[in-house]
Formats: structure tokens, C-alpha cells, sequence
């Protein structure tokens, strides 16, 4: 997995596993890849992310790639939108719009987005929409690739509504591609979700030991904060009794 750069516009293309072969071309194997705004904001670097789609790469896009629609023909082609308009943020649920296997992801759960786009169509088709009618899942076709475009910022939320959505939209690129066997990455991610619990319990209890050795009526509390995507762990310590608190925060 080549990760170019982080962003606030995340695009995940997905081969999913396959070794594929072209003429001319070397045999690639691509799981997934974060492509920031200046990787496609050239016409030629959005004119190869076109044709690798159209090879068969399908992407999902987990926002709206608002400003450079408005500017590049091979973007609006991709993603089969012609432009988009921002609404704000709200509480939003997702409605079937209409028969397809990606329907199935959707809850029906409201939840709280800070980023919503309404989309004008150019090609793409409605499969999921808003209580407005407002289109917020597309799909649209581009060769033997599949590009899923949402209308609202995907990772800014941890609603599980959402997660299940991302899972089912993830679980339908690979049954669409016919990929089967166990999935490498999730187990990666597990192994590293594991890691990462047990730093973090360490962490707490390092300072835990410190803290009762400075002074043993002094009292450990510890809390893990999201704020923008980000992880901060909150580890406060004050003696019984007294209302003073310390607070040290650590960055996950």
C-alpha cells in the first residue's frame, strides 16, 4: 500500500489483490492507495487516474472532490458528476434510492455530518439518497472499473452507521471483483489495533506507578478523546480530596 501524503480528501483505489496483466505493462498487485488533492490536480495525473479506473481499478471517494470537479473534464467523467453544492452540515439519514446489493450497506441510522455536498449527475446513477431526495451515494462506471462517490466527508465520522456502510461498500468492490480468502489487511489491522491497546496500557500504567510514588493518595483517571480524527489520551492525576487536577495529554 503506497500512501502519498496525508489529506483532507481521501480517494482509496482498490485493485483488490489481483494481478492483472497488460500488454507493455508489469504485473501490479495494488490493495489500496491515499491520493492527495495535488496527485489529480493536474490534467494529466487526473487523465491516469481515468484510465487506471477504466483497467479495472474501482474507487471510493470519501468526499466530495468539489473544487477540482468544477475544473476538470476528466473528474466529471471519473465520477460522473457534473458539479456539486455545498449544504452544511447536519443530521442526515440514507434512503435506498433504489434496487442494488449496495443498498444493503445502509442502516437507515441518522447521523451527524460537518460536510455535506448536494451533486448534479452526469452519468452517475442515484443509489442512495436523502430524506431532500438530495443524491448522497453515487455510482458510475468507467470501463471495468466502479467509482462510489458519497455525498458527505466518510472519515470525519465515527458513527457506526457510517462504518457499516464504509464495510459494505468495501465488501461489495470485492465480491464485484470476485475476490475471495481471508483478508490480509484486516487481519494487519487487528494485530495493530492489539499493539496499540497495550501501548496505551502501559502508557497508563507507567504513569500510574509514577504518580503513586510522588504521592500515594493521589488518584488516576485516563480517557482516549477524538477530536478531528485524531486521538488524544487524557491522563489526569490529583490527590483525594482536593480539587486541583492535572491533566497530561498524549497523542496517539
Amino acid at each position: 500500500m503506497k500512501r502519498l501524503a496525508t489529506s483532507t480528501l481521501a480517494v482509496l483505489l482498490l485493485d483488490w489483490m489481483m494481478t492483472v496483466s497488460f500488454a507493455d505493462e508489469p504485473q501490479f498487485k495494488t490493495r489500496a492507495m491515499w491520493i492527495d488533492p495535488p496527485s489529480f490536480s493536474s490534467a494529466k495525473a487526473a487523465d491516469e487516474m481515468l484510465a487506471r479506473c477504466a483497467r479495472g481499478g474501482n474507487i471510493l471517494w470519501t468526499d466530495v472532490p468539489a473544487k477540482s470537479l468544477a475544473s476538470s473534464p476528466a473528474l466529471q467523467k471519473l465520477t460522473g458528476l457534473a458539479a456539486t453544492h455545498w449544504m452544511g452540515g447536519r443530521r442526515i439519514a440514507l434512503q435506498a434510492a433504489r434496487d442494488h446489493p449496495l443498498a444493503q450497506a445502509l442502516s437507515g441510522k441518522p447521523f451527524r455530518t460537518e460536510s455535506l455536498y448536494g451533486s448534479r449527475l452526469q452519468g452517475a446513477e442515484v443509489i442512495a439518497k436523502l430524506d431532500s431526495g438530495e443524491p448522497a451515494m453515487m455510482l458510475n462506471e468507467m470501463g471495468k472499473g466502479r467509482v462510489v462517490v458519497l455525498g458527505f466527508h466518510l472519515m470525519k465520522s465515527t458513527s457506526p452507521a457510517v462504518v457499516s456502510l464504509a464495510k459494505g461498500i468495501v465488501n461489495w468492490f470485492k465480491t464485484d471483483a470476485g475476490v475471495t480468502g481471508p483478508d490480509a489487511l484486516g487481519a494487519k489491522r487487528a494485530e495493530w489495533l492489539a499493539w496499540r491497546g497495550e501501548r496505551v496500557t502501559q502508557l497508563v500504567r507507567d504513569i500510574s506507578i509514577a504518580a503513586k510514588q510522588k504521592n500515594p493518595r493521589l488518584l488516576i483517571s485516563s480517557s482516549v478523546v477524538r477530536h478531528h480524527g485524531s486521538s488524544t489520551l487524557a491522563t489526569a492525576t490529583r490527590a483525594a480530596g482536593s480539587p486541583r487536577e492535572s491533566t497530561i495529554r498524549y497523542f496517539l
